[in-house]
Protein backbone atom coordinates (compact mmCIF):
# COMPACT_ATOMS: atom_id res chain seq x y z
CA UNK A 1 0.00 0.00 0.00
CA UNK A 2 3.15 2.19 0.23
CA UNK A 3 2.52 2.81 -3.77
CA UNK A 4 -0.87 4.54 -2.30
CA UNK A 5 0.26 6.30 0.65
CA UNK A 6 1.39 9.38 -1.42
CA UNK A 7 -1.52 9.94 -3.49
CA UNK A 8 -3.83 9.59 -0.67
CA UNK A 9 -1.76 11.66 1.59
CA UNK A 10 -5.23 13.82 2.11
CA UNK A 11 -7.01 10.87 3.65
CA UNK A 12 -6.60 8.60 6.91
CA UNK A 13 -4.09 6.28 4.93
CA UNK A 14 -4.06 4.12 8.19
CA UNK A 15 -8.09 3.32 7.91
CA UNK A 16 -7.63 2.18 4.62
CA UNK A 17 -7.89 -1.74 4.12
CA UNK A 18 -8.02 -4.27 1.40
CA UNK A 19 -11.83 -4.03 1.68
CA UNK A 20 -11.62 -0.52 0.87
CA UNK A 21 -13.44 0.26 -2.18
CA UNK A 22 -11.47 2.59 -4.96
CA UNK A 23 -15.14 4.43 -5.71
CA UNK A 24 -14.67 6.15 -2.03
CA UNK A 25 -11.53 7.87 -3.16
CA UNK A 26 -12.73 8.86 -6.84
CA UNK A 27 -10.88 6.21 -8.49
CA UNK A 28 -11.50 7.54 -12.04
CA UNK A 29 -9.65 7.18 -15.65
CA UNK A 30 -7.50 9.99 -14.83
CA UNK A 31 -6.49 7.52 -11.87
CA UNK A 32 -5.88 5.01 -13.87
CA UNK A 33 -3.54 6.45 -15.59
CA UNK A 34 -1.57 8.32 -13.55
CA UNK A 35 -1.10 4.79 -11.91
CA UNK A 36 -0.55 3.05 -15.81
CA UNK A 37 2.21 6.33 -16.33
CA UNK A 38 4.13 5.89 -12.82
CA UNK A 39 4.21 1.88 -13.17
CA UNK A 40 5.36 2.50 -16.59
CA UNK A 41 8.02 4.53 -15.68
CA UNK A 42 9.32 3.22 -12.72
CA UNK A 43 9.11 -0.38 -13.56
CA UNK A 44 9.83 -0.67 -17.35
CA UNK A 45 5.95 -2.46 -17.28
CA UNK A 46 3.46 -1.95 -19.84
CA UNK A 47 -0.21 -2.13 -18.37
CA UNK A 48 -3.30 -2.30 -20.46
CA UNK A 49 -6.11 0.28 -19.60
CA UNK A 50 -8.66 -2.36 -19.44
CA UNK A 51 -6.68 -4.10 -16.99
CA UNK A 52 -8.44 -2.08 -14.43
CA UNK A 53 -12.04 -2.74 -15.38
CA UNK A 54 -12.82 -5.78 -12.68
CA UNK A 55 -10.88 -4.00 -9.81
CA UNK A 56 -13.10 -2.82 -7.12
CA UNK A 57 -10.92 -2.00 -3.59
CA UNK A 58 -7.79 -1.79 -2.61
CA UNK A 59 -6.45 -5.29 -2.08
CA UNK A 60 -7.34 -6.28 -5.95
CA UNK A 61 -5.22 -3.53 -7.15
CA UNK A 62 -2.44 -4.33 -4.80
CA UNK A 63 -2.53 -7.93 -5.87
CA UNK A 64 -2.51 -6.79 -9.60
CA UNK A 65 0.42 -4.33 -9.11
CA UNK A 66 2.38 -6.92 -7.22
CA UNK A 67 1.60 -9.91 -9.99
CA UNK A 68 2.72 -7.34 -12.91
CA UNK A 69 5.70 -6.50 -10.77
CA UNK A 70 6.79 -9.70 -9.92
CA UNK A 71 6.47 -10.95 -13.58
CA UNK A 72 9.21 -8.86 -14.71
Amino acid sequence: MMLFSRELKHYEVDKITTNTELSDFNWDSLAMVNLITHISENFNVEIEFDSFDNILNFGQLDDFITEIINKK
